[in-house]
Formats: C-alpha cells, structure tokens, sequence
C-alpha cells in the first residue's frame, strides 16, 4: 500500500493558475511548470471538453474511445516510446520531438508533462510560423527543417496535422539550429498504415515538407534562389571548396 508520503507527493493537483500561460492551439494550452521552468504542461483546453473529459460534439464513433481526450497523449507518449528504441542520442544528439517527461494531474484536467524548447531568455522559441510571418526565415532555418523531416523519415517518426505552428526553431538545445516538432506527434489514423509502412510515412512526410518549402517560396522567392544555390552547391562539393576568381 501507497505510503502517506507518496500519497503527499503525487496525488495532489497542481494548481493551473499558478503556472504561466505560454501559448494556446485549437485544441490545446500550454503552460509552464511553476516550480521546473524547463517543462511545459500540456491541457486540454477545458472549454472544448464535457464533464467526462471528451470533446463538445464528439462523433460517436470517436466517444468510443475510452481515453477520451486523452488519446492525443497517449499517441505522444507511444512514438516517443518508439522514437527512443530507434535514437541514439550519443551519435544524434536530441531527438526530433520535444521529450515528455510524464503526466500530472491539474485543476483543468490530466497534463502531458514536455520538454520546454526555449528561445532567448525564458521564452518559447519562435515557430517556423512566426519566423514566417515576420519575415526572418534563413537559409540556416531551412537547412535545419529539412534535416528535421529526415531525421523524422530516417528514424519512421510518424506526425500528423503538419503546419507551420508545430515546429519551433532552437539554437540554444543542441548548440545548433535546429527545428523541434512540439504537437501532431503519432499515427491519427483508425487503421495505423503510416505506423506500419515506413514507405508510406516518408511518402507523406515529403509531401508535407515540400508543401511547406512551397509556401515559403511563394512569399520569398529570394530565399528560394539562395536555397536552389545552396543544395545545387552541395551537389558538387569542388564548388564548395573552389576560391573566388
């Protein structure tokens, strides 16, 4: 039997509003841990939920799943579970996905426990959206998302729902740039072929990434010569090497 102290220490609910609110996306909220500010607590926006932790609305088909509107963390939760029997982080560094670190209960429900992939200071690093948006898109940022999409295929990562607002730009993680995918994380599919078909997954992965590399094309076509000039560039690698005239 549990001790008192176990009891003490785990069953009490963590306060949501004393944790600071980061960002939020069509489904969930995120907040930062109160007392670990390198995690962020994932909930379930409580506005779109019933009493019995499902979502307003729900087809009847998915009110059959008995975790309700936690399913979403247990397909986090399996292909990170998957990610790490596959990742060798001493010969590839951190994984493409942000890390969870386990489950808290809170006064909005049941929170996924992540990593914090930060930015300058205590900040959330920026999305590719933002990035995006603003204009600050490099060469450097898409050298990393690209790399990311191949590491996601070479490794079988399966993501879902992919936009610009899942992956966030890091320098600081690793040391390097590099993009994170922080939601859309795992097969979705009744019927898991991605998750059984790693020619299946790249197939959809590159049609994602090239979708995306098409948007951002179609605001900056001059970042599209530069990246044109760069992957020709690494194709002949004398050019690399080959001083000015």
């Amino acid at each position: 039997m549990a001790s008192k102290d176990f009891y003490g220490r785990f069953s009490s609910r963590l306060d949501i509003s004393e944790c600071k609110f980061e960002t939020a996306g069509s489904l969930k909220r995120v907040y930062t841990h109160p007392d670990m500010p390198d995690v962020v607590l994932k909930i379930v926006d409580p506005e779109r939920t019933s009493g019995d932790a499902r979502l307003k609305g729900e087809s009847l088909i998915k009110r059959t799943n008995p975790l309700g509107v936690y399913r979403g963390f247990r397909r986090e939760l399996t292909q990170y579970l998957i990610l790490s029997r596959r990742w060798n982080e001493d010969e590839r560094g951190a994984p493409p996905i942000a890390v969870p670190c386990g489950l808290v209960s809170t006064t909005a429900g049941l929170a996924l426990v992540t990593e914090k992939i930060a930015g300058e200071g205590d900040e959330l690093a920026p999305t590719l959206e933002k990035l995006f948006d603003k204009g600050t898109l490099a060469v450097k940022h898409l050298t990393a998302f690209d790399q990311l999409f191949k590491d996601c295929m070479d490794m079988h990562v399966v993501l879902s729902d992919m936009h610009m607002r899942q992956f966030l730009y890091s320098e600081n993680r690793s040391g390097r740039p590099e993009f994170v995918v922080i939601d859309g994380i795992g097969e979705k599919n009744m019927i898991p072929l991605r998750s059984l078909s790693p020619y299946l997954n790249r197939r959809r992965l590159q049609r994602a990434r090239d979708g995306i590399f098409d948007a951002i094309f179609a605001r900056y076509p001059a970042l599209k010569l530069e990246w044109t000039g760069k992957q020709a560039n690494a194709s002949r690698p004398e050019l690399e090497s080959k001083p000015a005239s």
